[in-house]
């Protein structure tokens, strides 16, 4: 069971949060608006950090939860809670280059702080897992079990195209996002550990930066918690892997993604499987499997959704930071590493992949194949 303390760290967030901003005024044109308090800035941002670390540290602890919804949910929370720390770096970096004047405008963290999806994905009850966040919109399903198995087969063909597809669109967008880093950035960004990743902000940068930078490396920690597994590095290292292929074209994901998830043999070896499910005289056993896939479906979406909210996140801190060598590159960089790594692994996580075997790396739904294949296996007992 998930402890308490995770959500107890997520309140003291979001009030530091709270207490670091306010609401735009009371127009239609300031609704969703938010801006800095200059007042006390410093002390509020080291509130923000204080709990941010916090949270990180609560949230990756109840990554060992032994049910797999919940444990998904905490990897949407680390997600979620990274864009937040992402978002406010921005507004801290732009205060330091622009003044405090800037903190009067709207914020840059203005819709990443005040989407409900994100807030309701943070403030969700650890226990409730994803059924608690994701709402699957049911059609009326089939009778007749000739026709329930023609729809289950034009689900899976679905999923099969779409969870590829959207792994290929999002790491088009990270990929995209690494424009304009040095060609040695992001190997260097794969490979550090995010403690290194701090150690390389110099002494003599202002407060204010130093605060963004601190925020910038608790959002990357999330990103690399949310992953799991016990070595951390190896997920770092496969992801530089898949940059090395990439070579900075956002066009040769789709090859990368097609190439890692082999849907010709998850879709060959499905369709061995529902050889045996062929004949099921009751059309229930086929709307059952089509439920699951459907719930999969838009699981995934919210998982998606959340990452995307990420690299917008990234792209708001990305040029204040460019400028801040050495460390402002390679923390952008990990950033994006961190969400193309979370994606790719989430996607083969719903098609169960073949690619790690074993691995516990973002093992957290049974998939495609555990979904059919123990639909199966029922029946047969």
């Amino acid at each position: 069971m998930p402890s308490h303390a995770a959500q107890d760290a997520w309140t003291s967030y979001r009030r530091a949060v709270d207490d670091l901003y306010q609401l735009g005024g009371p127009g239609p044109q300031d609704r969703g608006e938010v801006s800095l308090r200059v007042n006390r800035l410093e002390e509020r941002l080291d509130e923000v950090v204080t709990q941010s670390e916090r949270l990180q540290s609560e949230l990756a602890a109840d990554l060992t939860i032994e049910h797999l919804a919940q444990r998904e949910l905490v990897g949407l929370k680390l997600l979620a809670a990274a864009a937040y720390d992402l978002s406010i770096a921005a507004d801290t970096a732009l205060v330091d280059e622009e003044g405090p004047a800037a903190a009067t405008d709207r914020a840059a963290a203005s819709e990443v702080l005040t989407d409900p999806d994100l807030r309701r994905i943070l403030d969700a009850p650890p226990g409730a897992g994803t059924l608690g966040i994701v709402v699957v919109d049911r059609g009326a399903r089939a009778s007749d079990p000739a026709e329930a198995a023609a729809e289950l087969q034009e689900r899976i063909w679905e999923f099969l195209e779409e969870i590829p597809d959207r792994t290929a669109k999002v790491g088009m967008q990270a990929v995209a996002g690494m424009g304009g880093l040095a060609g040695g950035v992001l190997p260097a960004a794969a490979s550090l550990p995010v403690e290194e990743l701090l150690a390389r902000v110099p002494d003599g940068v202002s407060s204010l930066l130093r605060r963004a930078a601190r925020l910038v490396t608790a959002a990357v920690a999330k990103l690399q918690a949310a992953i799991g597994g016990e070595d951390q590095a190896d997920a770092r290292k496969q992801a530089s892997g898949w940059l090395g292929e990439i070579n900075g074209e956002a066009k040769l994901v789709a090859g990368l993604v097609g190439r890692l998830y082999e849907v010709n043999r998850i879709r060959a070896e499905v369709d061995q499987l529902m050889e045996a499910a062929a004949g099921w005289p009751e059309a229930h056993r086929y709307n059952k499997i089509n439920e699951t896939l459907e719930e999969l479906l838009a699981r995934h979406g919210t998982t998606v959704k959340t990452l995307t909210w990420v690299l917008r996140a990234l792209s708001l801190v990305k040029k204040p930071l460019l400028a801040a060598v050495p460390w402002g590159p390679l923390a952008i960089g990990a950033g994006y590493v961190g969400a193309l790594g979370y994606v790719v692994h989430a996607g083969g996580d719903y098609l169960d992949w073949y690619r790690f075997g074993d691995a516990t790396w973002l093992d957290r739904v049974h998939g495609l194949r555990t979904t059919i294949r123990e639909a199966v296996a029922r029946d047969a007992a």
